[in-house]
């Protein structure tokens, strides 16, 4: 079993993360420390960690960056016990026998501004995200990308209505 540790007592990101593995005598490795934890999720041959800025890694052995088609913004696991992944403006891939499989293309265009993306899949895929927020020149915040949730139709994403 591994462990991820946020170490130090800072405020402020980015902080600083090692893993640490049960199995061997609690061996300390790094995670980097350019960009701010975003999500882990473990499946059957290891765990994954996305960090803020879109680079993911793999933490089996140790830790190694992963070469991606795109810059990363939301990880899960599937029905079947793979890793899934939204890649910006790329699609929603699939890694299986280390390999990425293109399962559904990215839905929205390059103009699409900032937001928070957020995945899942049962059978089919499911895609949501939440604009964040821009603070403008007056002072006011305006959202910049879209609330919205999306759902794999054969091999496309499709929005779903929300009223």
């Amino acid at each position: 079993m591994r462990y991820i540790v946020q170490e130090g007592t800072g405020i402020l990101p980015p902080f600083e993360y090692a893993v640490y593995s049960r199995e061997d005598d609690w061996a300390r490795q790094d995670l980097p420390t350019e960009a701010d934890f975003g999500d882990i999720v473990t499946v059957g041959e290891g765990n994954y960690v996305r960090m803020q800025d879109g680079r993911l890694f793999s933490i089996r052995s140790g830790v190694q960056l992963m070469e991606t088609p795109g810059r990363c913004e939301a990880i899960a696991q599937t029905s079947t016990g793979k890793l899934i992944v939204s890649f910006v403006d790329q699609g929603i891939f699939v890694f299986d026998n280390s390999k990425w499989a293109l399962s559904v293309p990215y839905p929205y265009d390059k103009q699409e501004g900032d937001h928070r993306a957020y995945l899942a899949e049962s059978g089919q895929i499911a895609y949501a995200t939440s604009s964040v927020p821009q603070i403008q020149r007056d002072g006011r915040f305006k959202n910049s990308g879209s609330d919205a949730l999306w759902v794999q139709v054969g091999t496309k994403l499709e929005r779903v209505v929300l009223n």
